[in-house]
């Protein structure tokens, strides 16, 4: 077999790149990948999306940082130092561990609400 020329490579990467900008974004596939996510990070021993367990509800956490344009900044910070006192007596131990990209996409996904 002959290997395509470099042009007609070029050509299909740039075809598919056209596709994958008009291609819809499936929005439940996307909160699947967060969710999933939120599992393995553990995050949902202590946070439900809907209901409060020993932290705040997700949808808590939306509601309450939905008009402040920092949120997302100041949730990263709060998610990776542990914080206390934003919720009531409870503390949030940090979660240094997670990725920075990871606790980025889940504070993302959790200020659009659930």
């Amino acid at each position: 077999t002959t290997m395509p020329s470099s042009a007609s490579l070029e050509e299909s990467v740039a075809r598919q790149k056209q596709f994958a900008l008009n291609k819809p974004v499936n929005n439940n596939l996307l909160d699947q990948d967060m969710l999933s996510l939120a599992q393995k990070n553990n995050c949902l021993s202590c946070h439900g999306l809907k209901n409060k367990i020993l932290g705040p509800s997700f949808n808590e956490v939306a509601a309450k940082y939905k008009s402040d344009d920092g949120a997302s900044v100041a949730l990263v910070i709060k998610i990776k130092e542990g914080t206390s006192g934003s919720w009531g007596n409870l503390a949030m131990p940090p979660q240094a561990s997670v990725r920075d990209v990871d606790v980025k996409k889940l504070v993302n996904w959790i200020l659009k609400g659930n």
